[in-house]
């Protein structure tokens, strides 16, 4: 088995290699098809009454009933009734969470079908749309408009309710997350009623609401600032590690955007630039076409290298170099905003992000790859391999246990906000994170090492990933936590939107 999993890797490598070279179209048109037709994740939700719920992950919950309102009135009535009958109530749009904060044995409401325009203002440059609507299909409204937000995340699957829940965000000095572009929304709470909140009304509310992944209630509408449409370059090149992380500050003072990578398991990084080049002749953008095969089908390809190794972690640092290093070529594209600013990812990973300053981060990230390296020059001593790295201050992984990835070690930048629990309340943010392909005990071993560099410098987890803190150690890393538990109480007094996830991460300070 294990040698046909290395024939299988080394024909989607050579078959990647020839696609990106528009050759070897007999060998690449099988990998293809697979990659086109399996369903490696549907963002689509097919749930109904009875069935189990797996979210982007894989954490899986039973709820009692499923529910797809229409109305802001359906949703009242079933927060009424369950308040009623002390039920839990928890909402989902994409699924794309990593945290338990989605799951419930209670009800689950899904605002897939509460997903219209309600106005869009060119004059103001807003938009206001229901809390179901995602992400591309606003992103294609605004387009038609010639209008855009200013900056988003790395997907577009999201709903927008979902989107802003938990403080999605793009990379960028001079851009706040997606919460940060909110200028009104509306929530049914806890008692059934419909609040209205904006800078200038319900203010607390609306500090607290606009991340609160689903504490507070469920938001049915979303209104967020927007710019005009522009052509967007992004440039992406591998280099030396030593020679990126020279030039960080470099980077973020002559670009716009800037986000880069550390390929684990090589002594290599990848520098990310996205910069708005104006509205000019739109029609100088990519093709649709191409857009499809470098996003879509790429991703999907790699979904397929990762699904065929992910289950034998000593053929990652191979994998990282193939890939990474010889498959993933430079990109230079120019394209409208909305579809310049995302890319192309697996399908499917799991995934633990840590927000730290810009003074902390840089060390944070020294001290992650010191774990890294460590167990990098012990397998090569153990194989007489070449040396992956320097030794230079080499220290074991923080969980003690050998750590493996098979996605790169992503930096992004954010601005910061005023938003209670957001990520980046009150500071810029120098963003880390690690993923892999499935939630296993490699992923374990990262996240446990990430978790405690990320606790030794007071940094803040993201509410949508991966972490284990408690609310005694949110409340430590939040300054304005225990104003949200007084809107939360104010808003939810009878914990009907309470599961175990808030429970653990608001309420249980022990």
């Amino acid at each position: 088995g294990f040698c046909l999993n290395r024939l299988f890797v080394l024909f989607v490598f050579s078959a990647w290699n020839q696609l990106m070279c528009l050759g070897g179209v007999t060998l690449v048109l099988p990998l293809i098809a697979a990659a086109i037709f399996y369903d490696f994740h549907s963002t689509i939700f097919k749930h109904k009454d009875g069935d189990a719920y797996a979210s982007w992950n894989g954490q899986t919950c039973n709820p009692k009933t499923i529910l797809q309102p229409t109305t802001v009135s359906e949703i009242q009535n079933i927060v009424l009734a369950a308040a009623q009958n002390k039920t839990v109530v928890r909402v989902v749009g994409a699924g794309h969470s990593f945290s338990e904060g989605l799951l419930t044995d209670g009800i689950m409401v899904n605002l897939d079908k509460l997903d219209k325009l309600q106005s869009l203002d060119r004059d103001r440059g807003t938009v206001r749309v229901e809390g179901g609507m995602r992400l591309h299909e606003l992103v294609a409204i605004l387009a038609q408009h010639g209008m855009a937000l200013p900056n988003l995340g790395h997907i577009l699957e999201q709903s927008a309710a979902g989107a802003i829940s938990t403080g999605t965000h793009g990379t960028g000095l001079e851009f706040p997350s997606l919460s940060g572009l909110v200028t009104r929304l509306e929530l049914v709470d806890g008692k059934g009623n419909l609040v209205v909140a904006s800078k200038e009304n319900n203010t607390d509310i609306f500090n607290a609401a606009r991340v609160s992944f689903g504490a507070l209630g469920v938001i049915v509408s979303v209104e967020f600032s927007c710019v005009g449409l522009e052509l967007v370059q992004r440039k992406e090149w591998n280099l030396p590690w030593v020679e990126l992380k020279e030039n960080i500050t470099d980077f973020l003072n002559t670009n716009q955007r800037f986000q880069f990578w550390w390929i684990p398991h090589t002594s290599m990084g990848r520098a990310i630039t996205i910069n708005n080049i104006g509205s000019g002749n739109l029609e100088e953008r990519r093709p649709a076409w191409l857009r499809w095969v470098q996003e879509q089908l790429m991703g999907k390809l790699f979904s397929l290298v990762l699904l065929s190794t992910c289950w034998y972690p000593s053929c990652w640092p191979t994998m990282m170099q193939k890939v990474f290093l010889t498959v993933m070529d430079s990109v230079d594209l120019v394209d409208v905003s909305p579809y310049a600013l995302t890319g192309t990812y697996p399908d499917v990973y799991t995934e633990m992000e840590y927000f730290f300053t810009l003074q902390d981060g840089p060390a944070a990230l020294d001290e992650l790859m010191r774990a890294f390296n460590n167990q990098q020059i012990q397998a090569s001593q153990a194989t007489g391999s070449q040396d992956a790295g320097s030794t230079d201050g080499a220290t074991k992984p923080v969980s003690g246990k050998v750590l493996y990835s098979n996605l790169p070690v992503c930096v992004r930048f954010v601005d910061k906000d005023d938003i209670w629990l957001s990520q980046n309340y009150g500071r810029q943010s120098f963003v880390i994170s690690i993923s892999n392909y499935r939630n296993d005990v490699n992923f374990v071993n990262l996240t446990s090492t990430l978790e405690t560099i990320g606790k030794k410098y007071g940094a803040r987890p993201h509410w949508g990933k991966v972490n284990s803190l408690t609310a005694q150690e949110y409340s430590e890393v939040f300054p304005k936590f225990k104003d949200f538990l007084r809107v939360r109480k104010q808003l939810d007094p009878d914990n009907v939107f309470v599961n175990d996830y808030v429970k653990r991460v608001l309420l249980k300070t022990d």
